[in-house]
């Protein structure tokens, strides 16, 4: 599932239980100018509302704005700026929706979002890719809520940071026990490849292969193709050569059926391939390979790639091809 399916998904759980907070309020009694004004707010958070409701999310953000802008001390604003958070994230405006759901934890450290709010905090710094906050919000998130369903997105989340800032024996950990909180979760799969690639890069190369050939075995997995990818590079660094070769040809199979092609992994796959020919001294299939990937690769592995096709060609006898 990616990245934006994920969201959507969490967004329609958790309205279950937040559309609640548009059941229209009673009005507050006192003087005829704070009912006229609290009313007004009332008018407004509606409108708002209902745009939300109806999924109009630029329109939804900009009432629920103007509200918290006209009416800052209404008995609805700190609802009105969670849902304002909520509205920017469907929007992709993930640095905004972070600091409104701040805002709520900050001036409203009672309110009756609070969980969800702290949450989103970090998810939307996730998503931001604002790899400081992220990281401190979710471990908040992930210490005071660790049982709670969000933490079964907060955990994976949380740990791919630790796996991408090098802490690979806590990222392990955080898989491990999202794992074993919710072995069914939204992001199990997720947290089963990270864990993997946990293992690996800790060097624990027999609990790596297993963990990642688990996931190869299973072709419903989300990460099974990813998995079997890892096993042909392992195998090509034993210089298993043969091996590698025949388990990255299975993996150019499956990315050729797939009903999303992933190109960039395609290029990659075919590289390594080329590189598996090259160590058997399969020297023409070898370049034919690493040419044909060099059309997609970045620059980087470009230049790596026809480096290895012109040393194939002249190891071939062929170099003036």
């Amino acid at each position: 599932m990616n990245v934006i399916a994920r969201r959507l998904f969490l967004t329609a759980a958790i309205l279950g239980s937040l559309l609640s907070a548009f059941a229209p309020a009673v009005a507050d009694a006192g003087d005829d100018q704070f009912t006229l004004a609290t009313n007004a707010g009332d008018d407004q958070f509606t409108v708002a509302a209902n745009h939300y409701r109806l999924h109009r999310w630029k329109l939804a953000a900009a009432e629920f704005q103007q509200m918290v802008a006209d009416h800052p001390a209404h008995r609805r604003t700190a609802d009105a700026v969670y849902f304002l958070g909520e509205s920017l994230m469907q929007l992709g405006d993930y640095g905004q929706a972070r600091v409104q759901f701040d805002r709520v934890l900050r001036d409203a450290p009672d309110h009756r979002f609070r969980k969800q709010a702290m949450f989103r905090r970090g998810e939307a710094a996730h998503f931001a890719d604002d790899d400081r906050l992220a990281r401190e919000h979710l471990a908040q998130f992930v210490d005071q809520y660790g049982l709670d369903p969000l933490a079964a997105y907060a955990g994976p989340y949380l740990a791919s940071r630790q796996l991408s800032a090098g802490e690979y024996r806590d990222a392990l950990d955080t898989y491990d026990d999202s794992l074993r909180r919710f072995p069914e979760g939204p992001l199990a799969a997720d947290a089963q490849f990270g864990r993997a690639q946990a293992l690996q890069k800790l060097g624990q190369r027999a609990e790596s292969v297993a963990a990642f050939g688990t996931i190869a075995a299973l072709q419903d997995h989300p990460f099974a193709t990813q998995a079997r990818f890892q096993l042909g590079l392992i195998e090509y660094t034993d210089g298993d050569f043969a091996a590698a070769e025949q388990t990255l040809l299975v993996v150019e199979q499956a990315l050729k059926r797939s009903d999303a092609p992933d190109a960039a992994l395609a290029a990659t796959v075919r590289y390594w391939l080329g590189l598996s020919l090259k160590g058997q001294e399969k020297w023409t299939s070898a370049a034919e390979a690493l040419q044909a990937a060099a059309q997609s690769l970045d620059d980087g592995k470009r230049i790596a790639a026809g480096y290895h096709a012109g040393d194939a060609l002249f190891r071939a006898g062929l170099n003036e091809q």
